[in-house]
């Protein structure tokens, strides 16, 4: 066989270092679906009270948040609070009852729903911005809902 020589010793192999595995490093830090991926752990441990046990596959749950983390930008970790902080981690679209979301709500196959979630967050927070720009009273929100209502 060619790239092996013929007087090489087969008593001996040689075995394989174990490196663990590292997050990759951007041009200034950490990697973003890392760091994803930590936020998203420590939210769930606080909202549910134990610890989220992610995937088997090594790498897949931060390489699923460092491609959420592409598609959404600056909104990826608002959005992600926004799940825990208004839905309490639950979230399904209108219509059907509500289920327990891990990470696989950030998935690409389930970008729709994620965008669901996204739009709601805006608008929860152009409503809070509204309310904010006419004193912050419920007298405000009231006076915004009649200004909507007429059109």
């Amino acid at each position: 066989m060619a790239g092996i020589p013929e007087d090489a010793d087969w008593g001996y192999v040689r075995e394989p270092i174990y490196v663990p595995e590292q997050p990759k490093a951007k041009k200034g830090g950490v990697d973003p679906g890392y760091l994803l991926l930590t936020h998203f752990k420590r939210r769930w441990q606080e909202v549910h009270g134990y610890a989220y046990r992610g995937s088997d596959i090594r790498g897949k749950d931060a390489s699923i948040m460092r491609a959420y983390s592409k598609r959404y930008g600056a909104d990826a970790k608002p959005v992600m609070d926004f799940l825990f902080d208004k839905h309490r981690g639950h979230y399904a679209p209108p219509g059907e009852r509500p289920r327990l979301q891990g990470i696989e709500l950030f998935t690409s196959g389930s970008q729709w729903l994620c965008n669901m979630l996204r739009d709601e967050y805006h608008r929860s927070h152009e409503v809070i911005e509204a309310i904010e720009a006419r004193g912050g009273s419920m007298a405000s929100l009231s006076e915004l809902f009649e200004e909507a209502r007429r059109g």
